[in-house]
């Protein structure tokens, strides 16, 4: 039961954490800048402790919400008109 709930909490956050780091990103002034900051933010996993199962997931998590973000932000960064 207590994975369920954990499970829960981290999904509920999701829309929240990743809407925080797409906003702070776009505080950078630049989209190359604020596509770089996060990707800077992805974590590579090498620790030097072990892991347990829900750090496992929170780090794969994580990950995966900086990808999204900073595609979201590529997708907007595209669509701007050049600009002389």
């Amino acid at each position: 039961m207590e994975w369920l709930e954990f499970q829960d909490s981290v999904i509920g956050a999701i829309p929240e954490v990743k809407q925080g780091l797409y906003y702070e990103a776009k505080t950078l002034g630049t989209y190359d800048k604020a596509i770089k900051f996060v990707k800077q933010q992805k974590n590579d996993g090498s620790t030097s402790y072990s892991a347990s199962p829900e750090e496992i997931v929170q780090l794969a998590l994580w990950n995966t919400i900086c990808d999204e973000v900073a595609i979201k932000l590529l997708k907007e960064a595209k669509a701007q008109t050049i600009k002389d």
